[in-house]
């Protein structure tokens, strides 16, 4: 087993870098061929896959300059993007 510890400069460094771990026991249990990966999404710094996309939209509007450096984001949706 391999476990890597990293400092990262800013929670914003964690998105995109969820650790996956192989389910080899349960693949066994289920009688499942072949390799079962589950991802850990629960690990990104807001507990889910939508830390990606919310990161893109943030880039895409810096970017294009709707998003001026310093200005606020809210999240209004209730826990969704859309």
């Amino acid at each position: 087993a391999r476990c890597v510890s990293t400092v990262l400069p800013s929670a914003m460094h964690a998105i995109h870098g969820t650790p996956s771990v192989e389910l080899s026991r349960l693949a066994a249990h289920l009688g499942l061929q072949g390799r079962l990966v589950a991802k850990l999404e629960y690990l990104s710094p807001g507990f889910s896959k939508k830390d990606r996309i919310a990161r893109q939209i943030i880039e895409e509007a810096r970017a294009d300059g709707s998003l001026a450096p310093g200005q606020p984001v809210v999240e209004l949706t209730s826990g969704n993007t859309g």
